[in-house]
Parts: structure tokens; sequence; C-alpha cells
């Protein structure tokens, strides 16, 4: 596993700073990703992003990661609840499911992060064309990242103004 005091929390939580007022349901698939490549950047070179069916990121051992963005639910804001593990390829069948050997859980609007392994997953079924689980990270599981000035940037406002420029420069 990871050491987690070697990732730079500062800079996540500068990028966390960035991602408020999004209003736009399509715009999550490209959050979820823009978060993976951060824990790549963010890591200090121990993770890897690998993009696979179930599992974004590799460390050095071969350990495999699970990068979701989620809403902390429940009176203390610290559970998983309905986390979508596996996405529908096909059929999604508990029986082919193979779990990430850990599961990054980033709560950009709380600017909370966690992370369990797999064997803390529970609730574990198929919903639909997904596969869900839900989630109890224990206290020191929570990354503490620093408190941080906002940013006068908004990672929206100007994935926005590039596309639409990008356009009209066709």
């Amino acid at each position: 596993m990871i050491d987690f005091s070697r990732c730079q929390l500062h800079r996540f939580a500068r990028l966390m700073s960035t991602l408020s007022g999004n209003n736009d349901p399509t715009e999550y698939f490209d959050l979820g990703r823009m978060i993976e490549f951060a824990w790549q950047e963010y890591s200090d070179n121990q993770l890897t992003r690998i993009n696979e069916q179930g599992k974004d990121l590799i460390d050095a051992d071969g350990l495999t990661y699970e990068s979701k963005c989620i809403t902390f639910r429940n009176k203390g804001q610290n559970a998983a609840r309905g986390v979508i593990v596996a996405n529908g390829y096909g059929t999604p069948s508990l029986d082919r499911f193979t779990p990430a050997d850990y599961y990054l859980f980033t709560d950009y609007r709380k600017k909370k992060i966690a992370w369990v392994s797999s064997d803390q997953l529970y609730r574990i079924k198929v919903v639909g064309t997904t596969i869900t689980a839900s989630a109890d990270p224990h206290p020191d599981q929570f990354l503490n990242l620093p408190v941080v000035t906002p940013l006068q940037r908004n990672f929206f406002e100007d994935k926005h103004t590039f596309t639409m420029r990008y356009i009209s420069e066709m």
C-alpha cells in the first residue's frame, strides 16, 4: 500500500477548492478522471494510472486502487453508501466481480478523502447495470487535508471556456 504521508495533500486541497458549482451531470466522468490523474501526480510517483475496468491506479507492488468521487453520507458524514464499484460492461455479475485492492473515496464538495481496503466493502450487489457497495472508513483512514485559501479559478468554468474557444477557432 502507498505511503499517504508522501502524497501532496496541500495540492489536493487546492485542486478541490476549484471544483465548486458543477450543475451538469455530464461533468462527473471528467471530474472522476481528473481526480485519477491527480492521484498519479500528487502521489510522489507511488501511483500510475492504468484505467482498467474497476481499477484506476496501480502501485509499484502491483496493488490496485479504484478512485471514486462520492458524497460521504450518514450523520457523521463519513460513510460511503451505494458507491458504484463496477460500471455496467455487459451484464454485471458478482461471480465475475474482482474488486481493486484499495478504494480511494474523494468527496470534493466536503473536501474529504478516505481510503479503504476491499475487505471493508459490504452490501455488494448488482443494481441495474452496475455493481455497488458500501464502506465505513475508520477515522484514521481519512487523510488530513490542510486548510487552503481557495483559488480564484473554477475547473468547470475553465473547461467550458476552453471548449467554447476551441470550437470557435475551428
